[in-house]
């Protein structure tokens, strides 16, 4: 045995004196049948090819061992040559697989001398027939290694590729290759297999819910298949290796590919357009980019106009910032809420591994191991969290939605219980109309017998008239005076019964002739009861009210005041000044209870009703709303030793009248129909208000022109009584031009 190994030295050292390139030995891997050989990585030796070197074997001058467990011999782009030896040191021959571990590589050449005899080549990806054959047997670059017992063969190789000069040889027995291989095969169709049903699921919910960014999804996860399958030299690199530059840089293809179809899937899915405008804008950008590497490939192949590198590096450059773009993206919507969680763990998982994947294949770090066949599980995992995420988001959207359905539901409910309330308030309201209808007519039938009786006090004054002495004109001023008291409420209460007890009849007249009468009427009265009435009115003086409606308003002072006074007094002050007509009662009562002072004094000028508790009567709830309806007001003073009501109305006529016409009244108020009563049948039309005019305000003219306007105004006609608060209001005349009088 020493002697063969003497032998088998002496031709060795023979073959490298006669092969100058082969100008050192490397150290020999044993190989043993049967079993895999150890890392080849000690084994190997190698150097950087020159520029400009000529191809073909290879000089083996000046190298050196590999530095790194990587097996990385340098930077992208550049070229290496390298040699390693295999011995079968066992007595019987052996058979084993020489891999490299990739599918596709730019320039590969292999060379094989059996036992130190003349290096010849076995194997070049130029020869598409030779890379076939290898691809259909080996589903990588792979060659058969067959020592007899004993012998050895020495391998070098020559090695350029412009994406990774990482190049992993190994040696395994063949079965064991065959193990590896179906694993791996088994692998990548789980993978592809998961990707496949992941765009089914997707392109279903799609159907589902046309909500876009399942089809984004559906489109990135079908690029990713692509993209494993050319990444683990298989189906893709059999497809296309008769093309040997569109299948290098197919990969650009699927590597853009997914990244710009997952950025508009985080576009769609985030509604960056609309919440992150400025962000919106690099997506799109990013977007644009992908589509450049990919017109970058296809003009490199169609025409060379980039250089091949210049591609690749753009290409990992756009892979690297699309990842960056993903993760962005996951911690934008993970502040949206906990389901994001997934889509977040996704976009890391994904960006760090791409981001390691730049670094490693690059051999910018050449320690960095090269972990190849994670893309697989990575991408894999990536899609399964984007679905996760896209399935809660759509629990999250049909739990909303079902929200918004009770919510509707409750809604829907809540609307009829209206709508029934409505109903029955429409019934309440029907008969309360029947109600009030019946006791108009009622109030009218009463009114018109009590004119029966008004005219018969009427003509009993006039023929009293004829025989008036001494002994009966007090009698008759009174009986005179309760009867134009008795007109004036009869009228009053008739004609506010129309236009929702909105009516006023408006004429300049003296209210200190009212207050007078009303004296004349209450004097008995209050000499019955042994009470001093005093009622004192200034001169006579002009004021634009409802005379009607004021007499009701003193009537209900004076007879308050009457009733609440045991003893004393009871006196009426009548005056106009500063543009206020002012009515003062004071008694000399008991005083009004400290509830019902408060709440009147702190209602004053409005109509609303008072607790039932406060106790007030017939003639306070008549006076508040006469008051309110006349823009009026008032202030109670009361104790122990009396009461004072001050009651204060409008006066636009305290400083004097201008007269006027129906036409000048028209002028200043254009958009008002100033209409006479005795030509009322004219049609009036197109006019946003009506304003009747008349002679008169007895109640037959109050209660016809209640039915059609909600102010009467009374001849003799004058300017200022379009500065009237009530007019302003009813008629809808601005305040500026109803107190432009000029």
């Amino acid at each position: 045995m020493s002697v063969l190994l003497r032998v088998f030295a002496g031709m060795w050292l023979l073959l490298l004196a006669s092969t100058p390139a082969l100008s050192a030995a490397p150290p020999a891997v044993v190989l043993t049948p049967g079993l895999s050989a150890p890392d080849l990585r000690p084994a190997i030796r190698y150097r950087l090819v020159a520029a400009g070197e000529q191809a073909g074997i290879p000089s083996l001058e000046g190298l050196r061992a590999v530095e790194y467990r990587s097996t990385q011999f340098g930077r992208s782009g550049e070229e290496v040559v390298g040699t390693f030896r295999l011995a079968n040191a066992s007595d019987e021959p052996g058979s084993w697989i020489l891999t490299t571990g990739r599918g596709l590589v730019n320039d590969f050449s292999l060379y094989r001398s059996i036992d130190g005899g003349p290096l010849e080549r076995i194997f070049t990806n130029r020869d598409s027939e030779a890379l076939g054959r290898s691809l259909a047997d080996y589903q990588a670059i792979a060659v058969p290694v067959d020592l007899g017992p004993g012998q050895s063969a020495t391998y070098v190789f020559r090695l350029r590729d412009n994406i990774s000069l990482w190049m992993p040889f190994a040696v395994r027995e063949t079965g064991a290759f065959q193990r590896e291989r179906r694993l791996n095969v088994a692998l990548v169709a789980g993978i592809v297999g998961g990707s496949v049903m992941l765009i089914l699921i997707n392109a279903l919910v799609f159907a589902g819910t046309g909500r876009r960014e399942f089809l984004w999804l559906s489109a990135a996860e079908l690029a990713f298949a692509f993209n494993t399958l050319y990444a683990e030299g298989y189906t893709t690199i059999l497809w296309l290796y008769r093309w040997p530059l569109f299948a290098e840089l197919f990969g650009e293809y699927t590597r853009s590919a997914f990244g710009l179809l997952m950025v508009q899937f985080g576009r769609s899915f985030l509604r960056t357009r609309t919440t992150h405008p400025r962000l919106d804008i690099l997506l799109r950008g990013l977007i644009g980019l992908g589509f450049a590497v990919m017109v970058a490939a296809t003009l490199h192949i169609a025409a060379g106009v980039f250089p091949l590198m210049a591609v690749h590096q753009f290409g990992w450059l756009y892979l690297l910032a699309t990842s960056f773009a993903m993760l962005w993206l996951g911690i934008l919507g993970l502040r949206r809420g906990p389901i994001f969680i997934p889509l977040f763990a996704a976009w890391t998982s994904m960006a760090i591994y791409i981001g390691y994947m730049t670094l490693a294949i690059s051999g910018a770090f050449p320690g960095l191991p090269v972990r190849w066949h994670w893309v697989g599980p990575v991408g894999l995992f990536e899609c399964v969290m984007a679905s996760i995420t896209l399935v809660l988001h759509l629990r999250a959207l049909q739990t909303e939605r079902l929200q918004a359905e009770r919510r509707a539901s409750a809604a829907l409910l809540e609307k009829l219980a209206l709508s029934e309330e409505a109903a029955r308030l429409a019934d309440d309201r029907a008969r309360a109309l029947l109600d009030v209808r019946a006791r108009d007519r009622t109030i009218e039938a009463t009114a018109h017998d009590t004119r029966h009786v008004l005219h018969a006090l009427n003509s009993a004054v006039h023929f009293g008239r004829g025989a008036r002495n001494a002994g009966t004109a007090d009698l008759l001023a009174l009986l005179e005076a309760s009867a134009r008291h008795l007109e004036d409420i009869l009228a009053s209460s008739v004609s506010s019964g129309g236009a929702e007890r909105r009516f006023l009849a408006l004429a300049v007249c003296d209210p200190a002739r009212t207050v007078r009468g009303l004296g004349e009427i209450y004097a008995p009265i209050a000499e019955r009861a042994e009470l001093a009435l005093e009622v004192r009115a200034a001169a006579p003086a002009a004021a634009l009210i409802d005379e009607a409606l004021f007499g009701r308003v003193v009537s209900n002072l004076v007879n308050n005041a009457l009733k609440f006074t045991p003893a004393g007094r009871v006196e009426v002050d009548c005056d106009c000044d500063e543009g206020l007509l002012r009515i003062r009662v004071r008694d000399t009562g008991t005083g009004m209870a400290a509830d019902q002072l408060c709440w009147l004094n702190d209602n004053a000028g409005h109509s609303g009703d008072a607790d039932p508790g406060i106790g007030l009567g017939t003639g306070w709830r008549a006076i508040r709303e006469i008051v309110s309806l006349m823009h009026g007001t008032y202030f109670i003073e009361s104790g122990p030793t009396g009461t004072e009501v001050t009651v204060l109305f409008p006066n636009p006529v305290a400083d004097g009248t201008t007269p006027a016409a129906i036409t000048d009244l028209a002028a200043l108020a254009p958009d008002v129909a100033f209409v006479d009563f005795e030509r009322r049948a004219d049609p009036v039309t197109g006019l946003r208000a009506i304003v009747m005019v008349a002679d008169d305000a007895r109640a037959q003219t109050r209660i016809a022109s209640a039915a059609l306007s909600e102010v009467l105004l009374v001849r003799p006609l004058c300017r200022e009584m379009l500065d009237h608060p009530y007019v302003r209001g009813a008629a809808k005349i601005p305040a500026a031009r109803a107190l432009s009088t000029s």
